[in-house]
């Protein structure tokens, strides 16, 4: 029963650091990959790329030049049929400063989504690399306590058989018999 049990807990260590190593293997390759990419996203974030944010900036002027060219139009027609331009100038001058107020509330739109987003990579870049460590290191962990506590049940399990159990009988008795002394000789005081 002794040997089984050495046997197992033998067993056991061996499947507990093999898969420690492996976890350790793994999380070098995983690690040489990512690491390097989170580091580099937690450090310098890339947010929208040039050509997004051209993009958005296009579209978003795109819409409020379309309005504003529309007022105009609408204003040059009004004045051809009434013959009588005036008064249409203060609107057109309007109209430029609402197609230039939107135009910089839409930048600003643009600039303070990018610096969100830069901010949203770095967080999840750090979160990343806080989670690759903890996974990599307990799993490893794990692995070297169930190995260590296989080498303890090892190391119990060997303290069973007749030598062992002889060698406890006979201490059990020399303490007995000591203790015995001890109290005849308090007796004869």
């Amino acid at each position: 029963m002794a040997r089984q049990a050495q046997g197992q807990a033998n067993q056991t260590f061996n499947t507990a650091t093999g898969n420690a190593a492996n976890y350790g293997g793994a999380a070098s390759g995983i690690n040489g990959t990512l690491t390097p990419f989170l580091t580099q996203r937690l450090l310098n974030p890339s947010g929208y790329s040039q050509g997004d944010m051209g993009a958005m900036l296009a579209n978003a002027l795109g819409s409020s030049g379309g309005a504003t060219s529309g007022i105009t139009g609408q204003a040059n027609l009004e004045a051809g049929r009434a013959r009588n331009d005036a008064g249409f100038g203060t609107a057109l001058a309007e109209a430029a400063r609402a197609r230039t107020s939107a135009a910089a509330h839409a930048s600003e739109g643009i600039a303070a989504d990018n610096a969100n987003l830069k901010q949203d990579q770095t967080n999840n870049a750090a979160r990343m690399l806080q989670g690759l460590y903890g996974t990599d290191v307990g799993a490893q962990n794990d692995n070297l306590r169930t190995a260590d506590q296989a080498t303890q049940t090892g190391i119990e399990a060997g303290k069973s058989g007749w030598l062992q159990n002889a060698l406890g009988l006979i201490s059990a008795i020399g303490g007995g018999a000591s203790g015995a002394g001890s109290l005849i000789g308090a007796l004869k005081k």
